[in-house]
């Protein structure tokens, strides 16, 4: 609660009149310090409605455009295009919509992030879960937007991604190369739901593994292991600084926490499972690739001119 009691009040009602709700009046929020963060809630809450609207054409021009095989809708995007909105035109539409409802979502957070008061008194002001969930959709919203407008437009061809599906799907279930993958995507999964409480660069490094499981260029391998290793001794000065008591956590710090928690465990089932990856491959040394050239076999470096 506001008070430290259960109870909540609205912001409206703090911003009307004066409030004491501490003994020492020094630690008593300002009263336009209420105002300032009705103020800013506003405005994020109109962008991110108003932002609703690109949202819902984003949602309904991409499913549409997606299921444009099936005999009803393609008819229907014939006919548009038969009224002179050709398929360049339709792709603009569909990626100008992208677009606008990704800036709506950037500019609330900036908007928010600028107006809110920097203190209620009592402590620096941080932003939390709430803050977190637009975030999170802003992240969300940059990748798959990014990939649909890179394919509409043909920047891009997922062909990789289906090569590495194909892999996975090929891949028998009892093997530690299997293992990795569904570790490294359970990895991925905790870290882009942690950005509710922060953004968590480390994920960039399941980046890395995969790329190691996928080409078999040990030198990934290695540079995976050891940015590993020292984000584990990080964490575990992390863990032992975290307060043990869980109920001095808000929600969304108790979410990301209990993440934290799975993601430092996967860390040391991942390694593991390197270790028996590497074991599995043993005596396959064709199959790998060196990020080096092989002064033995004759080969240089390739320096481009």
């Amino acid at each position: 609660g506001l008070f430290g009691n259960g109870k909540t009040c609205a912001l409206s009602t703090l911003c009307a009149g004066p409030t004491t709700p501490y003994d020492k009046p020094e630690k008593s929020t300002p009263d336009q310090a209420w105002c300032d963060l009705e103020d800013a809630g506003g405005l994020a809450n109109t962008l991110l409605t108003v932002g609703l609207i690109p949202g819902l054409g984003t949602f309904i021009l991409t499913f549409i455009f997606a299921a444009k095989e099936i005999g009803k809708v393609g008819l229907v995007l014939s006919k548009a295009e038969s009224q002179g909105i050709s398929m360049t035109a339709q792709k603009y539409i569909i990626a100008g919509c992208w677009i606008a409802f990704w800036g709506f979502l950037f500019v609330s957070m900036v908007a928010y992030a600028a107006t809110v008061p920097d203190t209620l008194g009592v402590g620096l002001l941080t932003l939390e879960a709430s803050f977190g969930v637009v975030r999170l959709s802003f992240l969300l919203v940059t990748v798959f937007g990014a990939l649909l407008i890179v394919t509409l437009f043909d920047l891009w061809r997922p062909d990789g991604f289906i090569e590495a599906w194909m892999e996975f799907s090929e891949t028998p279930c009892l093997s530690a190369k299997k293992a990795l993958y569904i570790e490294l995507m359970l990895q991925l999964a905790c870290y882009l739901a942690m950005f509710v409480d922060e953004v968590k660069w480390e994920m960039l490094l399941v980046v890395i593994c995969a790329y190691y499981v996928d080409a078999k260029v040990k030198n990934f391998m290695v540079m995976y292991v050891v940015l590993t290793t020292a984000s584990i001794l990080f964490d575990l000065i992390t863990l032992n600084f975290m307060p043990q008591d869980w109920q001095v956590y808000t929600p969304g710090q108790a979410f990301t926490h209990g993440l934290f928690m799975v993601v430092l465990i996967l860390k040391f089932l991942i390694l593991g499972t390197i270790y028996l990856y590497e074991k599995e491959n043993d005596g396959e040394s064709s199959g790998w690739k060196q990020m080096a050239p092989d002064p033995e076999k004759g080969e240089e470096d390739e320096i481009a001119e």
